[in-house]
């Protein structure tokens, strides 16, 4: 029989170099033995999304969350049991049972401005757990001279009234929100809402989806313990109902495999994954690398850079291109593409980037284009209104643009995109004519 003979050091490198990246990290994490080779060769990705806990590599997804475990038949807020059935909580869990307010930065860690950020999550320690004392106060308080609302009116009814929007609690009326005018009542007569006091949510009540779960919280409370104390979360002497668990849950396609292990930091648990997947290296080659909107705090081992080809930015450019500095080795520039929102004012010019992608969500302010001073500019979303473009045109030839300018537009409506090619044309034929005479 006979018997293969196992590949050569140089053989192994070569493989490996040209192996899937998901399939390298799967095989450094079974085989010991390889891990050293693995290590030694360089690392290509197609396609790396950076997120606060997601990370994706080409196309498999790595995300981690804090599973919480209940006993069998207890009473599980919903919220707890909506966040369960997504994979888990996206965030850390303090020895009380409700959302950590401490920032965790690890030696290292890149701190994104341009990201999202949840002020509630985010604030200082001692003062983000005072505002949440007072918004359970304040709930309290409404929920008390409003007891009506939680034994007759439905969950339901109640969001017509409190609005979710983030991240700031409105908990004091302003003088500058009341404009002597009555607003006009268009509630029908006769529904539950019509009694309640309006004065006492200051207009509208709104608070954070990071709230939420307090609120569920004190849901359980008043049904269980009837007690002022237990609703604030600082004040109250049990244990967390629950036992805590880090989730991992790696998908690619339609195949989703989740592990669980016991409960350590999320902050930790992200830095020791990527640690993990990524093997110790210096340096490795991205093709695209996206930042997720929801990165504030950026965590990549030390001394890990990447050599980028194009970078994309789901949040506002700003300063986020300068904060990324650390980790972008500077072979990377100019990139092929740079993509990401832009506010008036925030610019790149060729050294950085080849070509300038605007992604704005919204719609865009043609002195945002007019100040732009990129040769090469995309903007990817119709976000520019048709009447704006005869007038840019305008204003670019007024300014004698250099030779070879160009920003060019995503128009998915044919009749729109034909339409102003048929005014420019038009005025461009009756400018000529004025000159000529």
């Amino acid at each position: 029989m006979n018997i293969a003979n196992p590949l050569s050091y140089l053989s192994q490198k070569v493989v490996f170099e040209y192996t899937d990246a998901n399939v390298r990290i799967n095989l450094a994490k079974r085989i010991p033995s390889i891990r050293s080779i693995d290590q030694l060769t360089p690392l290509s990705i197609n396609y790396l999304r950076l997120d606060d806990n997601v990370t994706v590599i080409n196309d498999t997804k790595y995300v981690l969350k804090v599973f919480r475990k209940y006993p069998d038949n207890a009473q599980i807020p919903k919220h707890h049991e909506k966040e369960n059935k997504e994979g888990g909580a996206d965030y850390d869990i303090n020895p009380f049972g409700f959302r950590d307010l401490e920032k965790h930065r690890n030696p290292g860690d890149i701190v994104l401005k341009g990201g999202g950020i949840d002020e509630l999550q985010y604030r200082d320690d001692e003062e983000g757990k005072l505002e949440l004392e007072r918004l359970l106060a304040y709930f309290t308080s409404v929920r008390n001279r409003n007891t009506f609302l939680c034994d007759q009116i439905e969950k339901d009814s109640i969001n017509q009234v409190v609005t979710v929007q983030d991240p700031f609690i409105f908990l004091n009326p302003t003088e500058d929100d009341d404009d002597g005018e009555e607003d006009d009542d268009q509630s029908e007569p006769g529904s539950d809402i019509d009694d309640m006091d309006l004065d006492d949510l200051d207009e509208y009540v709104s608070f954070s989806p990071s709230s939420r779960e307090e609120i569920d919280r004190i849901e359980v409370s008043h049904h269980n313990y009837h007690s002022a104390a237990s609703l604030l979360p600082f004040q109250y002497g049990g244990t967390r109902p629950f036992d805590l668990f880090i989730q991992l849950i790696t998908g690619s396609g339609t195949s989703i495999h989740t592990e669980r292990f016991n409960y350590t930091k999320l902050h930790h648990a992200i830095s020791l994954l990527r640690k993990k997947v990524f093997g110790g290296r210096r340096l490795i080659t991205v093709n695209c690398l996206e930042i997720g909107m929801s990165s504030e705090i950026l965590r990549i081992p030390f001394p890990l850079k990447f050599k980028v080809k194009n970078l994309k930015i789901m949040g506002f450019l700003g300063t986020t291109l300068e904060e990324l500095t650390p980790v972008i080795d500077s072979s990377s520039f100019p990139l092929e593409t740079l993509e990401a929102k832009l506010n008036l004012g925030d610019n790149a010019d060729e050294t950085v980037t080849k070509m300038l992608v605007i992604n704005n969500e919204r719609y865009i302010s043609p002195d945002l284009i007019h100040n732009l001073k990129h040769p090469n500019i995309y903007c990817k979303l119709d976000r520019l209104r048709g009447r704006e473009f005869p007038r840019l045109i305008s204003n670019w030839v007024e300014m004698r643009m250099s030779i070879g300018f160009r920003i060019s537009f995503s128009i998915h409506c044919r009749e729109k995109a034909e339409k102003i090619i048929e005014v420019v044309r038009k005025r461009s034929e009756n400018a000529v004519m004025e000159n000529n005479k």
